[in-house]
């Protein structure tokens, strides 16, 4: 037994000599520099890199968008001393050295979307909007309007839908449709234009696309022009960039009020819009009391 050890250790020594030999150099590149508000005390990444969570001193998560905005701060106690970023971007853990304890804390993220300008329908002044970033190639996708036209029938006067593009590479008549879509919304007809091509999506193609503007009777020279123009264009890859921007990965992705929606069912959406509606009251009762 000793014997092999002998003969096998020297080998082993010459890889690791030789190993080293072979190494690539290494060489750093500073991406961006972020100021912290606070001291850390620890810090962790979540799982997609949406969010960068500092630990502070005083017991407090502060929490960073990768471009170095800080979107909020959360008080979680001053026993804690470590923090790890949990399976999901949503998901974080925090140690106590002292306690010898762990507690897992599910955030409810609100993100801030710009809407102006995007095709929508329901009151402008409702308290809950729906944004949904689609692609028009995703079977996902095509199961979505028909749950918001329930959930507009039940709440006509305080949901908003408000249409995002996000289509994906993999879909190659994804952006197309987008844009055609969008140039239906010049006519005033971008959810009709929306209806149709999720219907026809199985057959979706540059011929479908005209079959359905004809259908819908727009002004066809008018319907062309507008689909090669830059800004139309410019608008779809607004929308890609917002959706980055507020966590979007694929498609369908729902947020009502800013919080992202993970069961896609009209049970769920009415839990979500009541929250939101329940939120909404208390505030306003807060802000009478202040007054």
């Amino acid at each position: 037994m000793n014997r092999i050890c002998r003969a096998v250790l020297p080998a082993l020594f010459l890889g690791l000599i030789v190993a080293g030999a072979c190494q690539a150099e290494v060489e750093g590149r500073l991406l961006r520099k972020i100021q912290l508000q606070s001291p850390p005390l620890d810090m962790a990444v979540s799982q997609k890199g949406s969010y960068i969570f500092s630990l502070t001193a005083g017991g407090v998560v502060e929490i960073y968008s990768p471009d170095g905005r800080m979107l909020d701060a959360l008080p979680v106690g001053d026993g804690v001393d470590q923090i790890q970023a949990g399976p999901r971007d949503d998901l974080i853990l925090l140690r106590s050295s002292k306690d010898q304890t762990v507690q897992i804390l599910l955030l409810d993220f609100v993100q801030d979307i710009d809407v102006s300008g995007s095709p929508s329908r329901g009151p402008e002044d409702a308290p809950v909007t729906i944004v949904v970033f689609s692609d028009f190639q995703c079977p996902y996708c095509a199961k979505v309007p028909s749950l918001l036209d329930e959930v507009q029938k039940r709440y006509p006067e305080k949901v908003r839908v408000v249409f995002k593009n996000f289509p994906l590479g993999s879909h190659k008549m994804a952006r197309p449709a987008a844009v055609a879509a969008l140039a239906a919304d010049m006519q005033g007809q971008f959810w009709p234009f929306h209806d149709r091509l999720f219907e026809s999506q199985k057959q979706l193609s540059d011929a479908t696309i005209d079959a359905i503007a004809q259908e819908l009777g727009l002004d066809m020279a008018a319907f062309e022009k507008a689909q090669k123009s830059p800004a139309l264009v410019a608008r779809v890859n607004r929308d890609i960039q917002q959706g980055q921007k507020n966590g979007v990965r694929g498609t369908p992705t729902i947020f009502v009020n800013g919080r992202r929606l993970e069961n896609r069912s009209v049970q769920a959406f009415e839990q979500a819009i009541e929250q939101e509606l329940s939120r909404k009251a208390t505030a306003a009762s807060r802000d009478k009391d202040k007054g």
